[in-house]
C-alpha cells in the first residue's frame, strides 16, 4: 500500500528519492495516480484534487483537497493527504508532517501487529483449574512422606523402602493430574470449529472458538473488510405496510392499489441514486449485474430495478442539482425536473404517455405537478428526516404527520434495526415553479442554487416510504 518512489523537492529541484528516506519537512509533489507516501499538508493544488481515503475510513466517495484547514479532526481535515491514500485527479504539492509508523497508516498497521492481549478467559480457566489439581496431588504427595516417616517407617521397618516412597509418591502426583486434559480441550475446540466451518464461520485460531462462546454481540463494521461491501434491501415499507422484496415485486404486477404507492417509492429510490448500471452488464439478471456506486446506493437502486426498470425514470426526469450521501449529513438530496419541462424548452410536442407516466410516478400529487415544478427528493437516516417531514404516504393516500402516525414510523424503524437492518427513510417535496423560495433571477446552474435547495429540504417534506438493508456476509473469517 505503499509507493516504492516518491517526487520530492530538495536543492531547489524536483528528485525521485525512494519513500523509506522521507523526513518531516520534505515537499512531495502527488498527482492523478499517486499514492500519499507519508502524511503531508497541501500548501498548492489543482481545483479537481481528490483523495481516496476508503484505506483508512471506508468512505467510498473521493474526499477533495483544499489548503485550508477545514475541520480540527486531523483525520477530517481536507488540507492533510494520509499515507496510503489514493489520488484519483488532480495534482497538488504539500509538505511531510509525519513519516512512518508516526503516520496514521503506519499507527494502524503498527497496532494490527501487535502481540496478544495476554491469556483467553478458557486459558484462564484451565490455569486455574491445573493450579487446582497440581496443589491437590502436591498436598497428597507431601501427606504420604509425612505418614511414612512419622508413622510406618517406625512402626514397620523395611516394610517400604526410601527408593520405593519416591516411586509411590511420583506415582500418586501422576495420577491426580490430567495429562489428557490438553488433548481433550483441542479435540472439543476441533469439532466446534469443523461445525462452524459448515456455517461459513472460518476460525483461523482455536482460541477464537472459546471467545466466541463468550460473546454476547458480535459488531462488524461498516466499511464493506468483512462483508465485502455488499448490502441488499430486504424490507421495504409504506407508512407500516410491510413488504419484501419479493412481495413488493409481485404487488407492482397484481395489485393495482399496492402499485400505486410502491411505483411512488420506486420513483425516489431510482432517482435519489448516485449508483448506476454498468451498461456491460444490462442483459443480466438484476442480481448479477455490476454496479458503479457505494453499497448503499447500490442496494437501493438494484431493488428498484426489480421493480420497474429503472431506465423509465431517468428518461422522463433530469436532476438540476445534486448532494450526494456523506457521513457528515447523512442524507442524500437530488432536486429532478420532469421530461415534460425539457419539451417545452426545447419545442417539441410531448407524448400522451410520457404525460401519463409521470403523473403516475407522482400518485396523487401528480395532478398538482407542474410541467415546470421541481420534485426534490431526499433520502438518509430517519432519525435526521422526521423532523423535516410534515406528511406521510400511505396505502390511503398522503396524510398528516401527526404523533399516532409518528409513532408508527418509529415503531417500524426499530424493530428493522434490531433486526441488525440498516434504515433508510425515503421523502420528497414538490417545489412550484412560482415559489418564492426560489427567485426568478437566480438560475438553476448558480451556487446559490444549492444552499437555497439545502434550506427547502429541511422541511415540509412528504414521507415516501422506508427501506431496510442487510449486509452480505459471505464467509466470516475469524
Amino acid at each position: 500500500m505503499i509507493p516504492a518512489e516518491s517526487l520530492v523537492v530538495r536543492d531547489g529541484r524536483q528528485t525521485r528519492i525512494p519513500a523509506a528516506d522521507l523526513v518531516a519537512g520534505d515537499i512531495v509533489q502527488v498527482n492523478l495516480g499517486n499514492k500519499c507516501p507519508a502524511d503531508i499538508r497541501i500548501i498548492s493544488c489543482s481545483g479537481d484534487l481528490k483523495f481516496d481515503r476508503s484505506v483508512l475510513t471506508g468512505e467510498s466517495e473521493p474526499v477533495a483537497a483544499t489548503t485550508g484547514k477545514t475541520d480540527p479532526n486531523f483525520m477530517e481535515s481536507r488540507n492533510i493527504g494520509m499515507q496510503g491514500t489514493h489520488v484519483v485527479s488532480g495534482s497538488g504539492v504539500g509538505v511531510v508532517i509525519q513519516t512512518g509508523d508516526n503516520t496514521v497508516f503506519g499507527r494502524i498497521a503498527k497496532l494490527s501487529a501487535g502481540g496478544n492481549g495476554g491469556l483467553t478467559t478458557l486459558q484462564k480457566e484451565i490455569l486455574h483449574f491445573v493450579v487446582i489439581i497440581a496443589t491437590i496431588a502436591l498436598s497428597i504427595a507431601i501427606l504420604v512422606v509425612v505418614l511414612w516417616a512419622a508413622w510406618l517407617r517406625r512402626s514397620y521397618p523395611g516394610y517400604l523402602s526410601t527408593t520405593q516412597l519416591l516411586i509411590n509418591a511420583i506415582s500418586v502426583l501422576v495420577a491426580v493430574i490430567p495429562e489428557g486434559l490438553p488433548v481433550s480441550v483441542t479435540l472439543s475446540l476441533t469439532v466446534i470449529a469443523k461445525a462452524m466451518g459448515k456455517s461459513k464461520v472460518l476460525c483461523k485460531s482455536l482460541t477464537t472458538v472459546e471467545t466466541l462462546g463468550a460473546v454476547n454481540v458480535l459488531c462488524s463494521d461498516k466499511t464493506g473488510t468483512l462483508t465485502q461491501n455488499k448490502m441488499y434491501v430486504q424490507n421495504a415499507a409504506i407508512l407500516d405496510d410491510e413488504y419484501s422484496t419479493s412481495q413488493a415485486r409481485a404487488a407492482m404486477i397484481k395489485d393495482n392499489a399496492a402499485r400505486e404507492v410502491l411505483q411512488q417509492l420506486h420513483v425516489v429510490a431510482g432517482l435519489c441514486n448516485a449508483a448506476q448500471f454498468d451498461a456491460t452488464t444490462l442483459m443480466l439478471p438484476v442480481s448479477e449485474r455490476k454496479i458503479n456506486g457505494d453499497a448503499t446506493d447500490t442496494a437501493i437502486l438494484r431493488f428498484a430495478e426489480e421493480l420497474d426498470p429503472v431506465m423509465d425514470l431517468t428518461a422522463n426526469w433530469r436532476m438540476v442539482f445534486d448532494l450526494p450521501f456523506n457521513s457528515k449529513n447523512k442524507y442524500m438530496v437530488s432536486p429532478q425536473r420532469s421530461l415534460l419541462y425539457q419539451i417545452r424548452m426545447y419545442k417539441v410536442a410531448s407524448r400522451t404517455e410520457d404525460v401519463k407516466y409521470i403523473r403516475t410516478a407522482l400518485g396523487s400529487c401528480g395532478n398538482d405537478f407542474d410541467n415546470e415544478d421541481i420534485l426534490l427528493l431526499k433520502k438518509g437516516a430517519p432519525d435526521l428526516l422526521l423532523p423535516a417531514c410534515s406528511a406521510v404516504l400511505s396505502s390511503s393516500g398522503v396524510i398528516p404527520l401527526d404523533d399516532e402516525t409518528h409513532a408508527r414510523v418509529i415503531r417500524l424503524q426499530e424493530a428493522w434495526a434490531s433486526r441488525g437492518q440498516r434504515v433508510l427513510l425515503l421523502a420528497r417535496k414538490i417545489i412550484k415553479a412560482n415559489s418564492r423560495d426560489i427567485p426568478e433571477h437566480m438560475g438553476f446552474d448558480h451556487a446559490l442554487f444549492g444552499e437555497t435547495v439545502m434550506d427547502i429540504a429541511m422541511s415540509g417534506l412528504t414521507i415516501i416510504g422506508m427501506v431496510g438493508i442487510v449486509v452480505f456476509y459471505p464467509l466470516l473469517s475469524l
